[in-house]
């Protein structure tokens, strides 16, 4: 074993001073953490050499775990360069285990709970689209090594690569994308996320015995030789004492599964899609982030994340145009005198956007399609028409019917019938999504108002 610290445990983040003599590239802090490393890192040790050098420069070194045997191993996956209007980015071919013209699914991975450390370079986990669906076969690797029990597994075959760029540069804007190699430290990472994904501890305690349970499910997970319990973040109702309790026992930087909500050059310039499902790590202790009121009262409960621009148009009014969000930002005070119109800072020079949920619920594109939908087409034209801009200027409605329109219930009901308005013209549109969690949906409301015609159209 080495003995000259250069880089932090891969198990407790401290600084290492004990490195593997036979792979050579992973490092521990001492003997403790080597133990408790080693059922998993006996998997590929005696591999790593192996697959120490590269046998062309168009191939990365990729992890992949095997769909019919209890095991894993190193491969060297190919990539293709391809370039779209000066931008490069590179696509690994992965047919061998996807099928003819398909390279997988990705699931991005940027935090590991367990370790409560984020990834410099996040993990791009490959799988097939609808695994739990398709015929696939639980994936062996997975439920041997990370403890999965039928119908909470993977299926079919897994395979996990890694970005060359930072975080921020791949998940922010940045099109150029490139792969580099996996290595020792990263097959951990990967292990502790298949460990952590798809279980989930509600725990209804009181604050104090909320915080101890998640210290011991913490330290069971981090146990040598024990998948232990799979934990995710679940609060309770925003602002509580014992959502709060949450974030703090687990992590301050939990990946939540969002919306991002790209403005007029992302969409336009780098060819993204007007809403991508993101799962993003979100510290609330650093993180600006904006809890827009309208969405709120729909019982759509967001947060909302400014995203960095990219360079090309940083100073771009024109392309950091993103009207989805001013939209979501409309003053709903019926006593400010900005009723109806969003704050400078969310008018012009906005980007995009990430939207999540406070209440840890999905959100996924479709629910944001509609939201967007309501607050731009039904909502504004009744903020319009209470300041005297409608169609009878001379007899505008009041503020009490515009608060009318914002229950959760009216919102609820206008999901319905979008819905299935979409699916007449796309009948894969929201396919496999749910119905969204819509807060006080059940509150008694009187029956809508016939003059809400936009709103009868999906009705």
């Amino acid at each position: 074993m080495a003995d000259q610290p250069t880089a932090e445990c891969v198990m407790c983040n401290k600084a290492a001073q004990l490195r593997c003599s036979k792979c050579t590239s992973q490092w521990y802090c001492g003997k403790k953490c080597q133990k408790e490393d080693w059922r998993i890192h006996k998997l590929l040790c005696s591999e790593r050499q192996k697959f120490s050098t590269r046998p062309s420069e168009d191939v990365r070194r990729a992890i992949v775990f095997e769909e019919n045997e209890p095991t894993v191993k190193f491969i060297w996956v190919p990539v293709v360069l391809k370039s779209d209007e000066g931008e490069k980015s590179e696509f690994p071919s992965l047919e061998e285990y996807f099928g003819p013209g398909n390279n997988g699914h990705t699931q991005l991975y940027y935090n590991n709970v367990i370790r409560r450390r984020s990834l410099k370079q996040h993990i791009d986990l490959r799988h097939r689209e609808f695994f739990l669906a398709d015929g696939s076969k639980p994936n062996k690797a997975v439920a041997t090594l990370a403890g999965a029990t039928d119908g909470d597994i993977w299926c079919g075959p897994l395979v996990a690569l890694k970005f060359k760029g930072t975080v921020q540069n791949v998940l922010l804007g940045s099109m150029d994308r490139f792969y580099t190699d996996m290595d020792m430290r990263d097959l951990r990472d990967v292990m502790d996320y298949l460990v952590t994904y798809g279980r989930i501890k509600n725990i209804e305690v009181s604050p104090e015995e909320q915080q101890k349970k998640l210290k011991e499910l913490l330290s069971k997970s981090l146990a040598a030789g024990n998948a232990g319990p799979r934990i995710t973040y679940i609060p309770t109702s925003p602002g509580s004492s014992a959502r709060a309790n949450v974030l703090a026992a687990l992590s301050s930087t939990l990946p939540l599964k969002g919306v991002r909500i790209n403005c007029l050059g992302d969409a336009t310039k780098s060819g993204r899609k007007k809403y991508e499902q993101v799962e993003l790590p979100i510290d609330r202790q650093k993180d600006r982030l904006y809890i827009p009121p309208l969405p709120t009262q729909l019982g759509i409960p967001l947060e909302l994340k400014k995203l960095p621009p990219p360079s090309p148009w940083k100073h771009d009014s024109y392309m950091l145009q993103n009207q989805t969000a001013t939209f979501l930002n409309l003053d709903i005070e019926p006593s400010s005198s900005s009723w109806g119109w969003a704050p400078m800072e969310w008018q012009s020079m906005i980007g995009s956007v990430v939207a999540v949920r406070t209440d840890g619920k999905e959100f996924f594109p479709e629910h944001m399609e509609a939201l967007d939908y309501y607050c731009r087409y039904f909502l504004q034209p009744a903020f319009e028409d209470s300041m005297g801009a409608g169609m009878d200027p001379e007899s505008p409605i009041g503020k009490e019917e515009v608060m009318y329109r914002m229950s959760p219930k009216s919102f609820e009901l206008f999901y319905t019938g979008f819905s299935n308005h979409k699916r007449d013209t796309d009948s894969e549109w929201g396919s496999g999504v749910p119905y969204p969690e819509i807060v006080g949906s059940a509150a008694k409301v009187k029956g809508l108002r016939e003059n809400f015609h936009k709103l009868k159209q999906f009705l």
